[in-house]
């Protein structure tokens, strides 16, 4: 049976409060520290005397770009705040992510996998974070494994792996961890640069995180009990990791499409559910 059990069921839904109210909490502490950085700048603008003529042009430059309101002498905190969009604190930078609205339902679950640095969205050639987490995108098989190590907190054992796509890449050493735990989801073959499926994101989640699959099939009605990932199906709508396709009004239609591509929004609340489930 896929009937979700009341216990796990109860767990599921305070992990999705918690996960909620963290995230506004962040949100809260995000909008004092701008409130607290706008202050001083405030004072630093009302002193009486600067030293310098460069300084007073700057002054009046930072005054005339908030009136107006500025992008460009702003901070990444205030145009998060006007913009309505997510903002993390990273080491010493603070990252505008561009495609993440903090009202959208993927928010807390995206800024649960930046803040714990297991995912924290695209880079550019100089390995700088471009502020676009890629919500919308379909997830390569390369990422959820990044992702569901990272979450797993299992350390990479190095070398170099067997899997030709994988070989001079970022991917190059959580391949060759998969490889090591013999994951059924990836072989020398394996494009690992190109978009995972559903059913596969689901196995290489539940195997990686060490959740027990077993041999219950699938009751989706487009999962068949010959389909490959049909079992890993199974145990993650047992256990609240998905719920399957639902109609306009919510109600469930039965089906996952194990084919189709998932996006990395979905995949980071499975990923979050999964992490915080098993902690």
């Amino acid at each position: 049976s896929l009937t979700l059990p009341t216990e796990t069921a109860r767990k599921i839904l305070e992990i999705r409060e918690a996960l909620l109210a963290r995230f506004q909490m962040q949100l809260s502490d995000a909008r004092k520290r701008e409130e607290e950085r706008e202050a001083a700048e405030a004072a630093f603008l009302e002193q009486d005397a600067l030293a310098t003529t460069e300084e007073r042009r700057f002054a009046r430059a930072q005054k005339l770009a908030q009136e107006k309101g500025s992008d460009r002498l702003s901070s990444p905190g205030k145009i998060a705040e006007r913009r309505g969009l997510l903002s993390m604190v990273l080491g010493a930078q603070t990252v505008l992510y561009r495609d993440v609205p903090v009202t959208a339902w993927f928010a807390p679950y995206v800024s649960l996998l930046i803040e714990e640095d297991i995912a924290q969205g695209y880079k550019d050639d100089a390995g700088e974070l471009t502020g676009e987490f890629g919500v919308a995108n379909a997830v390569t098989r390369a990422e959820v494994l990044k992702m569901a190590l990272e979450a797993a907190d299992i350390p990479l054992t190095g070398g170099s792996p067997r899997n030709h796509s994988a070989q001079g890449t970022w991917a190059s050493s959580y391949v060759a961890q998969a490889e090591a735990m013999q994951l059924s989801t990836v072989d020398p073959t394996t494009d690992v640069h190109a978009a995972a499926t559903r059913g596969e994101v689901i196995q290489t989640i539940m195997e990686v995180m060490g959740i027990t699959i077993g041999k219950t099939p699938s009751t989706f009605a487009d999962v068949p009990a010959t389909h490959p990932f049909t079992h890993a199906i199974a145990a993650a709508a047992f256990f609240g990791f998905i719920t399957g396709d639902t109609s306009s009004d919510g109600s469930p239609l039965g089906t996952f499409r194990p084919e189709d591509t998932i996006n990395r929004a979905e995949v980071s609340k499975i990923v979050a559910l999964v992490r915080e489930l098993m902690r």
